[in-house]
């Protein structure tokens, strides 16, 4: 087989863990939270949603997995750019 038509076999979300995770940081990502400050070893926001509470937002730097203590849920950068932008996955993984 083919480099290429092992590439084709792949599923989005593993091309993008290798292709894209690697090359994303906090400040490329979140930079436009408001609050966004180090706090220890998670990064802490005021929720895009709930912009009136400050830290109730955290990030794991390490995995840029995210997280809303108020109730919006969580997840990675992908599920980050879909629940502020209104994306698809594909969409959000494109952006």
């Amino acid at each position: 087989m083919k480099p290429e038509e092992a590439e084709l076999g792949k599923k989005p979300w593993e091309i993008f863990d290798r292709e894209v995770l690697p090359y994303l940081s906090i400040e490329r990502l979140f930079g436009d939270l408001q609050s966004l400050r180090r706090d220890g070893r998670f990064w802490q926001a005021a929720c895009p949603v709930h912009r009136d509470q400050p830290g109730a937002f955290s990030i794991d730097p390490q995995t840029l997995e995210w997280n809303c203590f108020l109730g919006c849920g969580g997840g990675g950068p992908v599920q980050y750019v879909q629940n502020t932008r209104g994306l698809s996955w594909m969409d959000a993984a494109m952006e």
